[in-house]
């Protein structure tokens, strides 16, 4: 497999247009690694992107990064590995015996890791669990552990996609509209990061044309259904009557919706 920084440029803009390259970490995953730990019997766990040449942390569970370059790191190798990569003792692995976090703290035995991909197929960093006690990890662990890495994998880009269309939502707001003797505001709180209710306004003939709007359900397919119906009603001409206008944009809605 390639080396990860023969992909860098690859990786690093992939990870950019996730916006996941930022230092922040990613709290709503700290409890599912905590149960992770509890589960698998290992104290340690994390949640690791690759930067450009150095590790970000985006979420842990009793988990220290001593040493934060890619080089060298157990995340490389985990990036590396065509398959989970189990290590039932770092000590005998030539790779990491004089490794800083296993010489030291937290004195690495057993080590298992497996790549984390972005949307598009690019490996981007792993998802780890680590332990001072040696021991096995066997193929139904094993395969537990993958369910996990693939939950986490999925769920970094679904709560991507929730924030994109969150951005979406909002860049649809209605803008300061100039009336005289009229102060215009408006505010929407979604459930979710986006949802189906919306409101609008603009300028029709010499009045203000306002729309409040329900749409069934939540979440990203109710906002979908939401910016349509939007468009519909913004394609209306400006000088109809309300009926007329939820007339036509209900015809040009029926055939698709």
């Amino acid at each position: 497999m390639t080396p990860p920084h023969n992909n860098a440029n690859r990786r690093i803009a992939v990870l950019g247009a996730l916006g996941l390259l930022d230092e922040q970490k990613e709290s709503r995953f700290d409890r599912v690694l905590a149960m992770a730990c509890e589960f698998f019997r290992m104290p340690r766990a994390a949640l690791v992107l690759a930067g450009r040449t150095t590790l970000i942390l985006k979420a842990e569970h009793g988990f220290t990064e001593a040493a934060p370059r890619l080089a060298g790191s157990f995340t490389e190798a985990v990036m590396l590995s065509p398959v989970t990569l189990v290590i039932d003792d770092a000590r005998l692995d030539p790779r990491f015996a004089d490794h800083a976090m296993v010489i030291g703290e937290p004195f690495i035995r057993l080590y298992v890791g497996q790549a984390l991909k972005a949307p598009g197929g690019e490996v981007s960093g792993s998802f780890a669990m680590s332990s001072p006690e040696t021991r096995s990890f066997d193929e139904d662990e094993q395969r537990k552990f993958r369910h996990v890495a693939h939950w986490l994998e999925e769920e970094l880009a679904r709560e991507t996609d929730h924030k994109r269309a969150a951005n979406v939502q909002r860049a649809l707001t209605p803008r300061y509209t100039e009336m005289p003797g009229y102060e215009i505001v408006g505010a929407s709180t979604p459930a979710r990061a986006v949802g189906g209710d919306f409101f609008d306004w603009h300028l029709s003939g010499d009045g203000l044309a306002v729309t409040i709007a329900d749409v069934m359900g939540k979440g990203v397919g109710a906002a979908l259904i939401a910016a349509t119906v939007r468009a519909a009603l913004r394609a209306t001409q400006p000088t109809m009557e309300v009926d007329e206008a939820v007339g036509m944009a209900a015809a040009i809605l029926d055939e698709d919706l």
